[in-house]
């Protein structure tokens, strides 16, 4: 239908302008669901290279147990299963060294009658801070060290009460511990280095053991690192 003509007779033309076409709806919804994905991508790439890949099996409920070191070939048992822990002595839980394991006592009855009395001052001196095993299975033989040790030892007395001791009973001391290291580890040294062999098996057996025992009463922290 043509527009009806103006009062001169020219026809009136309308000028439609042209309406803004309505936003796309789903466009913002593109731009989201691009950027969600890149963040998934750079979060399971990040993940990767910093060395922790997924799990794939289910972690354990309970941590791994302490990593112990196999024993020695002595102490290795016939079945692979473990086996429970022996009960050890106080001397044992409580060994420092391995000569701590050995006798406590000396057969003196061979020795001269000065240096059986010598003895007995020395068993009291040096049993007050700990087991005379320490001092008899000493692998210490020379004037020099036990003089040192006697020394160390006087001057640590001073800060225990009821502990301390003179020069008295430091010389007697000295004088039997010298006269026993000539006997024991000089003269009959092969015996002495036998037991000392023996002792210090024993110490590694009891280290295992107590290595155990210390698996047993605290099994998680076989997980930490």
């Amino acid at each position: 239908m043509r527009p009806p003509p103006l009062d001169n007779g020219t026809p009136l033309i309308l000028y439609h302008s042209p309406m803004p076409a309505e936003p796309n709806a789903t466009r913002p919804m593109f731009y989201l669901a691009l950027i969600i994905a890149a963040a998934v991508a750079a979060g399971c790439s990040i993940f990767h290279w910093s060395g922790y890949p997924p799990q794939k099996h289910p972690a354990p409920e309970n941590d791994a147990p302490l990593s112990v070191p196999a024993p020695p070939p002595y102490a290795a048992a016939a079945s692979t299963a473990p086996a429970p822990s022996p009960r050890l002595t106080e001397a044992e839980l409580n060994a420092r060294y391995y000569y701590d394991l050995g006798p406590d006592s000396i057969d003196v009855s061979q020795y001269p009658q000065n240096q059986q009395a010598n003895y007995k001052v020395f068993a009291q001196l040096c049993s007050q801070c700990h087991s005379l095993a320490r001092a008899i299975n000493s692998p210490r033989s020379n004037h020099v060290a036990w003089e040192y040790y006697i020394f160390r030892k006087r001057l640590r007395s001073k800060f225990a009460p009821g502990k301390g001791f003179g020069r008295r009973e430091a010389s007697v001391s000295l004088s039997f511990l010298d006269y026993d290291s000539k006997m024991r580890k000089g003269k009959y040294r092969e015996d002495f280095e036998a037991l000392s062999g023996e002792l210090q098996r024993h110490f590694d057996r009891v280290l295992y053991h107590r290595m155990r025992l210390l698996q047993e009463q605290a099994p998680r922290l076989g997980g930490e690192r």
